[in-house]
């Protein structure tokens, strides 16, 4: 299990909030801020393509298939999240999957998602000695910032969009330290 962590960092003399917590959290924080939560769900309804998503599926979700092994990664200002990341893993695990990474639609290409990813392997050092994770294969910026941080090409897959029912192709990378 990862330890729940907040703080703050200074990104071009602005302060921003991060918060790396469990499904725990995210259950506490529905309740308790709204407007961060309902931030969230903005940014999980563009990057799942789905209109009509909410954050009460994707808990049920989680603790159904990750029960206590899934974090979120969250740098935000002002209860309004820029950029996010889920993390699962299993116990005792020597690696990680990230997914749902995504910036802020207002906040791309300003750097924040490099931002967000190195704080999160800082915070995560010397815990994993494997990173996963998949993107779309035409994001190339987002690719571009993973093999920054020597995230390495493995495979390409297919999945099917059950927002879109359209394959969708993606590269599956990977980053050993």
């Amino acid at each position: 299990m990862i330890d729940s962590k907040k703080g703050n960092i200074m990104i071009k003399n602005i302060k921003y909030n991060y918060f790396l917590f469990n499904i725990n959290d995210l259950i506490i924080l529905m309740k308790n801020n709204k407007k961060l939560i309902n931030s969230f769900e903005e940014i999980m309804v563009n990057h799942q393509h789905n209109p009509n998503y909410k954050i009460d599926s994707l808990i049920k979700q989680d603790i159904k298939i990750y029960p206590k092994n899934v974090n979120y990664f969250f740098l935000y200002k002002n209860n309004e999240i820029i950029s996010c990341i889920r993390l699962s893993h299993t116990n005792n695990a020597k690696s990680v999957y990230f997914d749902m990474i995504h910036t802020n639609i207002k906040y791309r290409n300003q750097g924040f998602c490099k931002i967000t990813l190195g704080k999160l392997l800082n915070l995560l050092k010397n815990k994993f000695k494997i990173y996963n994770l998949k993107v779309k294969e035409n994001n190339i910026p987002a690719i571009k910032c993973y093999e920054n941080f020597k995230f390495f090409f493995i495979k390409k897959e297919k999945d099917l969009c059950p927002y879109c029912n359209t394959n969708i192709p993606w590269n599956i990378m990977k980053l050993k330290i």
